[in-house]
């Protein structure tokens, strides 16, 4: 809310095509603080883990997708900076296009961006979380933790 009591919200396209089998779901902050899932909380594949839950780096095979993903973030994180918002992550969604998904439904031809790694194994990538703006409470707040 504003000042003005205006609520303010962002409507953005989902990450993920529905022709594909959810593996991992991973919250990402790079930041080690509280950064694991508890072992009780990882219920299902979509399950949100954490930072300290990685089990080894994320690597994309092709050159030009790591390239277009790191410019993306970029220009992503420079436009929550002018927006002064601080508390966000980054959802990666590792996934397997689904064996009873006709091909032509595939990803490619439904316009879904994913990024490839080894094997059959997609990243879908975006940034979530609650868009807290930076002020005086917030900074308070995170001196006191």
């Amino acid at each position: 809310k504003s000042s003005e009591g205006d609520t303010w919200f962002i409507v953005m396209q989902n990450v993920m095509p529905p022709n594909v089998s959810v593996k991992t779901v991973y919250d990402l902050k790079g930041s080690a603080y509280h950064r694991s899932t508890p072992m009780e909380k990882r219920t299902s594949p979509f399950s949100a883990l954490k930072d300290l839950d990685l089990p080894e780096p994320l690597v994309l095979v092709d050159q030009q997708e790591h390239t277009l993903l790191m410019s993306q973030i970029e220009r992503d994180a420079a436009w929550l900076e002018t927006q002064e918002f601080v508390d966000y992550s980054l959802l990666v969604m590792i996934a397997v296009p689904r064996d009873d998904v006709p091909t032509s439904q595939s990803v490619a031809a439904e316009g879904w961006k994913c990024f490839h790694s080894r094997g059959q194994e997609r990243f879908y990538i975006g940034v979530i979380d609650v868009l807290t703006k930076f002020n005086a409470i917030f900074a308070l707040a995170t001196k006191v933790k």
